[in-house]
């Protein structure tokens, strides 16, 4: 009797602990570096941007006007993002973060994908294949 008896109450504590455990580990990690209006850095990346293979002067034109248009506004659980005429939000999570950089998780219908930022002051970079893509940050 009083094994089962101390085979309840360890059961008991140890669902108790557990939960406990649990619903420290579903606490939300939260960035502060993240928060607010970001917009891709056009100068910098293309000063830094590599090519596989060159491009004839209208393509490569082409493709660095890309660059410099999109924008992403961060809130602690949410990513609103502009290119052009095209508005998106996305939720999103912190799943790492240390001194200089975070991973998060974009939270997209069909699947979740990771991304690390590094930071840089007033602005970030991610990489981009070899590339690397900066931002820098907007006043609000």
């Amino acid at each position: 009797m009083r094994r089962h008896a101390l085979k309840a109450i360890l059961g008991t504590s140890v669902a108790l602990l557990t939960s406990g455990a649990l619903c420290a580990t579903e606490k939300r990690l939260v960035d502060k570096r993240l928060l607010g209006t970001w917009r891709s850095d056009k100068e910098r990346t293309i000063a830094l941007w590599k090519y596989q293979k060159e491009l004839a002067p209208e393509t490569r034109e082409r493709f660095e006007n890309i660059f410099g248009k999109f924008t992403l506004r961060f809130t602690e659980t949410r990513i609103y993002t502009e290119f052009e005429d095209t508005n998106d939000t996305v939720p999103y999570s912190v799943v790492a973060r240390d001194s200089s950089s975070v991973i998060i998780a974009w939270h997209e219908e069909k699947e979740r994908s990771l991304q690390h930022i590094h930071f840089e002051g007033e602005s970030y970079y991610v990489l981009s294949g070899y590339n690397v893509e900066f931002y820098k940050r907007v006043a609000a």
